[in-house]
């Protein structure tokens, strides 16, 4: 829906929030409804990592999300362009204590 805020869990324990006890891809309609901070915007790795590209379609439009998670490295794309791909081990040593990175699965 318009405006809306989501997320998708990965590497979660189901503890808390996914955002601080996993990492989260960031589903938001438009760049970001609160701020524009680039990390937290449609196709990120929530407050880790910002999309490389905003290839979000606005509400009411749908989207295709896949996300694949191989052993540190986690790939995100949106309507079949990356918006992230990274690596957990050199994410951990810019967020040493983030328990999410810290879980090879």
């Amino acid at each position: 829906s318009n405006q809306a805020n989501n997320g998708v869990g990965l590497r979660y324990s189901g503890q808390d929030r996914p955002r601080l006890n996993g990492v989260e891809v960031q589903l938001v309609d438009g760049p970001n409804t609160t701020s524009d901070v680039p990390n937290e915007r449609c196709g990120a790795l929530m407050q880790l990592a910002y999309p490389r590209t905003l290839p979000f379609k606005r509400w009411p439009d749908w989207n295709a999300l896949h996300v694949r998670c191989e052993g540190r490295k986690i790939t995100v794309k949106m309507n079949d362009l990356v918006t992230v791909a990274a690596d957990a081990a050199e994410l951990l040593k810019q967020f040493p204590n983030h328990l999410g990175l810290q879980r090879a699965r």
